[in-house]
């Protein structure tokens, strides 16, 4: 079979491809614009099929190369940050506990049941963790962590099954955030507000990921200039501080680096409008837009959909209840508990995006619902910070449960 490895620059040119489909498709298909299903998901995925049935001919097997998809990755990262003004976290920090109390609690019962179910049907209750948190809210990095340790301590097909439903959890993150927050906003008649009202309220916060056509920016090349130059100078300075804090042994996201050193900047800016120390949110908003669309379009078309082979058996009926659960859970608890309001129907849709996949995945599912019901900035702030604080919940949980059913 042919191996066919794409660069960074190709592979890049695909991912917009893909975003353009995505919103081809998107424009023609009622479901996927009723359910707010992110262009970049509809793209990603229809790519990842292509890329499977010509790996499954035998015909060729694509890869991609991963720099671009880092930069992008790290670029939205950073530009959240910005919202992360002293003034926005006294708005949000009763919320930010309260979203930390029930992430914390996800990450208990999503073992609990994964165990559950594997116990009853005759498994190894080990196994049960390479379908709970470890590979959901943690990831496909979780799952290549801990699937050898549990390999190591005799879990024959840990790491496989672990990658597996990383794999799933990845791909219906993007899809059921939409339609359960959808069901929501519709019940309780719930809107957000408009983007020139965003930007022009009195607690303005920068997080806002907007659309371009909306925003209507009157900018010129020196205010996109020195946005990306902003941008720029966070990633590089923040990438040294993670690497700074990895050398003591802390497993931290790459991007924490660069969210600290945005907020800094962010907290730090003049009042003066005219000032050339002030940030240029709006223009900051849209690389926040496109850097989203283009990494996680590139993170979905390079699923290797073959793996899901693996979803046999214990693995998907375990799946398919990890998927019912988490869209009741966020439902009917995530909801209330963040106060049944436009920012708590947004964050439902994020909890099933990182619960299931990734923090990218739940950033995406808030932005294709602020299209179509109006933007609100606090849980794009809320929601990276709690994406960084629940790895660490989340390793020190499987820990746990390791030690107690070894």
């Amino acid at each position: 079979m042919l191996h066919l490895h794409l660069n960074f620059m190709l592979a890049g040119t695909i991912a917009a491809l893909c975003y353009y489909f995505g919103v081809w498709v998107k424009d023609r298909v009622r479901f996927l614009k009723d359910f707010c299903i992110p262009e970049a998901v509809v793209g990603g995925l229809t790519f990842a099929f292509i890329k499977f049935f010509l790996f499954h001919l035998g015909i060729v097997e694509i890869t991609f190369d991963k720099v671009l998809q880092f930069f992008f990755m790290t670029m939205f990262f950073t530009s959240v940050g910005f919202g992360a003004s002293i003034k926005n976290m006294r708005i949000g920090g009763n919320a930010l506990v309260r979203l930390g109390i029930v992430c914390g609690i996800l990450i208990v019962l999503q073992n609990v049941l994964s165990i559950a179910i594997t116990k009853a049907l005759g498994q190894n209750a080990l196994l049960g963790l390479c379908t709970g948190s470890m590979p959901l809210v943690g990831g496909h990095g979780s799952a290549g962590v801990f699937g050898p340790m549990l390999e190591e301590i005799g879990v024959r097909g840990a790491l496989a099954t672990a990658m597996t439903m990383s794999t799933f959890g990845l791909i219906m993150g993007g899809l059921v955030g939409g339609p359960v927050a959808g069901r929501l906003i519709a019940k309780y008649k719930l809107r957000g507000r408009s983007i020139k009202e965003e930007f022009t309220a009195d607690d303005n916060c920068d997080t806002t990921v907007a659309d371009e056509n909306e925003l209507e920016v009157h900018t010129t090349g020196p205010r996109f200039m020195k946005a990306f130059s902003i941008l720029l100078f966070c990633m590089g300075i923040g990438s040294v501080i993670s690497d700074i804090v990895k050398m003591y042994g802390i497993m931290v996201p790459p991007y924490l680096g660069s969210i600290i050193i945005a907020a800094i900047i962010r907290n730090l800016e003049s009042s003066d409008v005219k000032s050339f120390f002030r940030i240029p949110a709006q223009e900051i908003a849209l690389f926040a837009d496109l850097a989203l669309n283009i990494f996680l379009s590139m993170t979905l078309m390079a699923l290797n959909i073959w793996e899901l082979k693996g979803l046999l058996g214990p693995i998907a009926i375990i799946a398919l209840a990890q998927m019912t659960f988490i869209s009741i859970y966020s439902y009917f608890v995530v909801f209330r508990v963040l106060g049944k309001n436009y920012n708590a129907a947004l964050i439902s849709a994020a909890v099933c995006g990182f619960g299931l996949g990734a923090i990218p995945t739940a950033m995406a599912n808030m932005q294709s619902i602020t299209k179509q019901f109006g933007v609100a900035a606090m849980p794009f702030l809320l929601v990276p910070i709690i994406g960084s604080m629940v790895d660490g919940i989340n390793a020190s949980v499987i820990v746990l449960f390791m030690n107690c059913l070894k």
